[in-house]
């Protein structure tokens, strides 16, 4: 169950996360502005989840929190709003297009029995040139209305899926902005912060007794005044690399020294 609420978490972040890009994006006017929304709604959204798993949040963690679900509820609701818009907008110019095709396609069929019949009358009495000319306007009104038919549908096309509900708020989306920078600034230094105090609060590593007992045997001296790694080592059964270990931690303390690939205690004779 735990794994599956994971992943749940998981599923859910990433989506929060894709809204909030797909939101701040829609505001770039550069790729550089692009790149730094994608790079701050990712942040926002991170810190927003990580910081909730905390087990014990400070008041200003909650704050943090309660902006950023803020921010993130806004974008969702952008996202359901804009797609809302877009769908109705396109569904209308659809409309349109089918009505306008329609009446398009009713003309041509009029001006082209009309100009058959004016070709003919005209004709008939000589006038040719007058009927040419008919017909050419005739052609000229249709190729107007449907290049004016392909322009609306070009302008239904490549619409943001974001962006779009902001102008819901008039001015008062200078305190979403505002809300945004604080945010943007808090949540990373409230991030780092709790992260320092929890690596301050981790537990010590567990010293093994038997290394403290090896550190003060070589320190008494029991090793000889030129103890070496490897005889420590296989006496006692531990790894050369762990046994290194105690020996640097000697050098730190002053109970050892180097002289050259050797080990000498402090005050050992020459």
């Amino acid at each position: 169950m735990t794994t599956a609420l994971q992943l749940t978490a998981l599923l859910l972040a990433s989506v929060s996360a894709a809204r909030s890009v797909m939101w701040l994006t829609s505001y770039a006017a550069s790729t550089a502005d692009t790149a730094l929304a994608a790079a701050s709604a990712l942040g926002l959204t991170a810190a927003m989840y990580l910081l909730a798993a905390q087990h014990q949040c400070s008041q200003a963690s909650r704050a943090v929190i309660a902006g950023l679900f803020i921010l993130s509820m806004f974008a969702t609701f952008d996202w359901a709003e804009s797609g809302y818009r877009t769908v109705t907008t396109a569904a209308t110019t659809q409309t349109d297009i089918s009505t306008e095709l329609r009446s398009l396609l009713t003309d041509a069929k009029s001006v082209t029995a009309t100009q058959a019949n004016n070709a003919d009358a005209l004709s008939s009495i000589g006038h040719n040139t007058r009927s040419d000319r008919i017909t050419d306007d005739a052609a000229r009104m249709i190729d107007t209305r449907r290049s004016l038919i392909n322009d609306l549908q070009r302008t239904t096309t490549g619409k943001p899926h974001t962006g779009t509900s902001a102008d819901l708020l008039g001015n008062g989306r200078l305190i979403l902005w505002l809300l945004l920078a604080t945010l943007l600034d808090a949540a990373g230094i409230l991030c780092m912060r709790t992260a320092k105090n929890q690596q301050a609060q981790a537990p010590a590593e567990p010293t093994d007794p038997l290394l403290e007992q090896i550190a003060t045997e070589i320190a008494d001296g029991l090793h000889g005044d030129r103890p070496a790694v490897i005889r420590v080592a296989e006496q006692h059964n531990k790894t050369p690399d762990r046994i290194r270990q105690v020996f640097a931690q000697l050098i730190q303390s002053g109970d050892l020294t180097r002289d050259g690939a050797r080990y000498v205690r402090t005050g050992a004779s020459a």
